[in-house]
């Protein structure tokens, strides 16, 4: 668990560091979980216990910018904590990715996720 809050206070200091030369907003709510409305989202099983229905999903940090082209705010949803040096393996990175995709899928039509992130001023958006 002390690893993981290191690997997250790391992340989040490059994370300001890079992201604030593309002049990227970073959302003020960090490490919260929202509510997963998916189904068909599962945890891995594990051993002889059977893959169960994902309860949350991680959002370490939400980075948004407005896209000239597009004519809508950008949400980049991160799960930092996935990438650190213990995580990065061909099967860990898969699962990671797995998961990061899982919580994308929920967050561009949870209405939790709206409320907590976007503008909420009706401008378009759309999360990656």
């Amino acid at each position: 668990m002390a690893e993981t809050i290191n690997i997250g206070e790391i992340a989040n200091r490059l994370s300001n560091d890079i992201f604030k030369h593309f002049h990227w907003k970073i959302h003020p709510r960090r490490d919260e979980n929202f509510k997963c409305i998916n189904p068909a989202h599962l945890t891995a099983g594990r051993g002889k216990r059977a893959a169960t229905q994902k309860d949350t999903h991680p959002a370490d940090v939400v980075f948004s910018y407005e896209d000239p082209y597009l004519g809508k705010t950008i949400h980049l949803h991160t799960d930092l904590k996935s990438y650190g040096r213990d995580s990065i393996s061909t099967i860990k990175l898969r699962s990671a990715l797995e998961s990061l995709s899982m919580t994308i899928d929920c967050a561009r039509v949870s209405e939790e996720w709206r409320n907590r992130y976007s503008d909420g001023d009706g401008t378009p958006f759309e999360v990656r």
